[in-house]
């Protein structure tokens, strides 16, 4: 075991005892709200996860395999957590869908780019950008493990047919997912990837507003 994955386990360790002391014994209390809109502020700052592809930041010979993905994948989840900012600031009925194809892709980044370094030996070649993975990372995924438990638990708690809504999720985040990812493996410029995203969401968001059993 390397000392970048010491850092990564031990820095988790810590966000979840500082959530576990400071926040999860208050979400009954707090409305989705109060506990999403500051996750989704501080997962907007993912476009800095494109700091492995600049070579200023990481040293040379840092794996392709590796950075284009975790750069790539790291935007999409800013993106995604930029377009679910307006609608849960304001309410809107695909907020939660949203939240659910941020959280899901996002979670999916992480761990993909976690297991792909793990697999090429990228810690060699962190560099300046190694406070990423050592304490960026780490708070990703604390902060990712409350926003399921909010969607999950305390965000208006769902019952028959309505709760099929997870599993749709699910299944066109891992289709967004797979599609950046293939881009990214592909080197094809991150313009396209945000113009087929848009689609996406504007279908995602179709689905929810006019099939019955997703609706509020």
């Amino acid at each position: 075991m390397n000392i970048l994955t010491v850092n990564l386990l031990f820095s988790t360790l810590v966000f979840w005892i500082a959530a576990k002391l400071y926040l999860l014994p208050r979400l009954r209390e707090l409305k989705p709200q109060a506990v999403l809109l500051p996750i989704l502020l501080l997962h907007s700052f993912r476009h800095l996860g494109l700091m492995f592809l600049e070579p200023g930041a990481t040293y040379a010979g840092i794996p392709a395999p590796f950075a284009y993905p975790a750069a790539f994948g790291d935007l999409l989840a800013a993106l995604l957590a930029l377009a679910a900012i307006p609608a849960v600031a304001m309410n809107w009925k695909g907020a939660r869908v949203l939240v659910w194809i941020f959280s899901v892709e996002g979670t999916l980044d992480l761990g993909t780019a976690i297991a792909l370094a793990a697999i090429y030996d990228a810690h060699v070649f962190m560099g300046p950008a190694y406070w990423i993975p050592a304490f960026w990372v780490p708070a990703l995924l604390v902060t990712h493990y409350i926003t399921f438990m909010v969607l999950l638990k305390y965000w208006k708690a769902l019952g028959g047919p309505q709760a099929r809504e997870p599993l749709m999720v699910l299944l066109f985040s891992v289709a967004v997912f797979v599609m950046w990812f293939w881009m990214a493996r592909r080197g094809l410029r991150p313009s396209v990837g945000i113009f087929l995203l848009i689609i996406l969401l504007a279908a995602a968001l179709a689905v929810h507003r006019f099939v019955p059993h997703l609706r509020e």
